[in-house]
């Protein structure tokens, strides 16, 4: 794993953390009123794609179990359509996704790919 994948899952890593802090304690609902969390989420989102975009293949081909094509899809739809954000699909990552994710990135650092 070269410096720049490790700087890549870090990356993620505080995107990951970022998102929790923001969403810590807040439902559903409070998370699609309030803008500011929306926007927070949405920015952190987009950088785990972008950070997931740059990993080399050979590395996301050890951790299967995540949808990478799918990651990457999000950063383009967040880039290119960001007027039809759909938050209840980002609160369902938030709520969702994030702990495989994070399981997955802190194994890759660690060298591990089970």
């Amino acid at each position: 794993m070269t410096r720049r994948d490790v700087l890549r899952l870090d990356d993620i890593l505080r995107a990951i953390g970022e998102t929790r802090f923001v969403t810590e304690g807040v439902d559903r609902e409070t998370f699609i009123s309030d803008v500011m969390r929306r926007n927070s989420v949405s920015m952190s989102i987009l950088m785990i794609s972008e950070a997931a975009r740059h990993l080399p293949e050979s590395l996301k081909a050890t951790r299967p179990e995540i949808p990478w094509a799918d990651l990457v899809g999000i950063g383009n739809s967040l880039r290119h359509t960001y007027f039809r954000i759909d938050y209840d699909a980002l609160w369902t990552i938030c709520s969702d996704k994030l702990d495989p994710l994070e399981h997955a990135a802190r194994q890759m650092l660690a060298g591990q790919s089970e």
